[in-house]
């Protein structure tokens, strides 16, 4: 069983890699990624964590 990457602590379910534009982030079901593009492993809570940051970043980016 993989490990998420960030947490360590529970079981690794996506696979989160950088998209094509390089300015968002993909998630995958482990095993559907993209291949030849690096991916980290993360669990549904940490992947939840990072797609809210991620959005508020967005966010930010556009009001400014």
């Amino acid at each position: 069983m993989a490990k998420c990457k960030f947490c360590k602590e529970r079981k690794a379910e996506w696979a989160m890699q950088q998209a094509l534009d390089a300015d968002s982030l993909s998630f995958y079901p482990l095993g559907y990624h993209v291949p030849g593009y690096r991916f980290v492993v993360v669990c549904e809570a940490c992947r939840e964590k990072i797609r809210g940051s991620a959005l508020l970043a967005m966010h930010a980016r556009m009001e400014a």
